[in-house]
Formats: C-alpha cells, sequence, structure tokens
C-alpha cells in the first residue's frame, strides 16, 4: 500500500510539473526569450505616456507607451491576479518616467492592494511583441 501512495504521489508530481499551463514553464520561455534574443535592460522610460497594456503571465506583461513603443516589463514576483485582470494601476514615483526598482504596479478592485515591483523594462520592436505573444 506505501508503495502504491509512493507512486501515485511520484505521478502527480510530474504529471503537474509537466503541465502546458504550470507557471514556471510558462514564466520561463519568456525569460529565454529574453536570454535569447539578448534583450538589455533600461532603468527607464523617460516621457513616460501610459497607453495600454497586454498580460503575458503573472510576472510579465507587455505596456504600450507614448507613440504606442511597447516595452516587456518583468516584476520581481508573481502578482496576484495580473493575468485576469482587465485593469492594472501604474504606482509611479515620478509622473513622467517609469522606472525598474522603483514603481510598481497593483491590480485595482482586489480586497488586498498587493504592489508588484518592476524588476526589469525591455524595450520591444513590433516584430518582437508578435513573437513573445506566438510563445
Amino acid at each position: 500500500m506505501k508503495s502504491i501512495l509512493i507512486k501515485l504521489t511520484v505521478v502527480i508530481i510530474l504529471a503537474l510539473t509537466s503541465c502546458k499551463n504550470n507557471p514556471t514553464r510558462i514564466t520561463n520561455k519568456y525569460q529565454n526569450y529574453i536570454t535569447q534574443q539578448n534583450l538589455i535592460a533600461i532603468r527607464n522610460i523617460q516621457h513616460f505616456t501610459f497607453r495600454g497594456w497586454n498580460s503575458l503571465d503573472a510576472e510579465h506583461f507587455i505596456l504600450t507607451a507614448s507613440q504606442n513603443k511597447p516595452y516587456l516589463i518583468e516584476l520581481y514576483n508573481y502578482c496576484n491576479d495580473l493575468n485576469f485582470s482587465a485593469s492594472i494601476r501604474l504606482n509611479q514615483t515620478n509622473n513622467n518616467i517609469l522606472s525598474s526598482n522603483f514603481d510598481s504596479i497593483s491590480i485595482p478592485n482586489q480586497s488586498f492592494q498587493d504592489k508588484c515591483r518592476i524588476k526589469n523594462i525591455y524595450s520591444l520592436s513590433k516584430q518582437q511583441v508578435n513573437e513573445i505573444n506566438s510563445l
């Protein structure tokens, strides 16, 4: 009986870790893209005006700024409900600049307002946005 439970536990763990929608696996594909494309993180976006956003997973999203310029935003850790939210709130230290390490986002209408701090900002081309969205 003990042997069966151990085998069943191993099968369940393997199934969960190989699952296509596993958050770790999804995040890794964006990390792999950043590495493969040699994307260089920028410290901030000057003259920043928020135009829109598109969630990728709970730690990455594409933000559109002035003149429809896209940026890949990487958060320090998991941001609860990011991939299900219809909107985000930017928490900026300066109204005209979006900065990594200092600024954050939060999800409106949550019972608790977690601030998800921005770890890295990557400037993207339109082609890179299409490639990321197809991952």
